[in-house]
């Protein structure tokens, strides 16, 4: 996240990409980093409470819609074709020509992204050492994060196939 997107008040989840992501409100911008009071709590020990300020590198923290988070989930789950939903990555996602090319685009990497973090891609059939495969998890779960931030909302594994799927059989016919 840029210094330039974040405002006095934003609410944002900060932490490392592979550890604890605690939710925040930016309470002071400063050249390199932000001052955050942290909304809930993060671990043991001093500065672990609500209420609590840390100092934040903006490259670890990204932003969230908490009142958009605390309305969806007040809601009861949808029901789709029997299908008990909650979260917007569990909501279909048809197939269509006339999407923007650059949504077409995204989801075509989404699911790209998906098919290389299987197992057998991932670990090269076992052949990579574990520090490599972490490595490339790593990148690989950063891309996709990227991929949803640019699509607009995060999109689940089975969505994603359903969705391929669809493309393959329309453009089969």
């Amino acid at each position: 996240m840029l210094r330039e997107h974040c405002t006095v008040g934003m609410k944002v989840m900060f932490g490392r990409p592979n550890g604890d992501q605690t939710l925040g409100e930016i309470v002071k911008k400063n050249p390199t980093k932000a001052k955050v009071k942290i909304l809930q709590s993060r671990g043991n020990g001093r500065g672990s409470e609500v209420g609590s300020v840390w100092t934040v590198p903006y490259s670890l923290m990204t932003p969230t819609g908490v009142a958009m988070l605390d309305e969806f989930n007040s809601r009861p789950p949808l029901a789709l074709d029997g299908l008990m939903v909650k979260g917007t990555e569990d909501l279909p996602m048809s197939y269509n020509e006339l999407m923007p090319h650059g949504d077409l685009c995204i989801m075509e990497a989404i699911v790209d992204t998906y098919n290389r973090l299987s197992p057998e891609w991932l670990t090269c059939d076992g052949e990579l050492p574990r520090s490599q495969v972490m490595a490339k998890k790593g990148q690989l779960e950063r891309r996709l994060k990227a991929l949803f931030q640019a699509l607009g909302r995060p999109v689940s594994e089975s969505v994603a196939y359903q969705w391929d799927d669809e493309r393959r059989k329309k453009e089969a016919v």
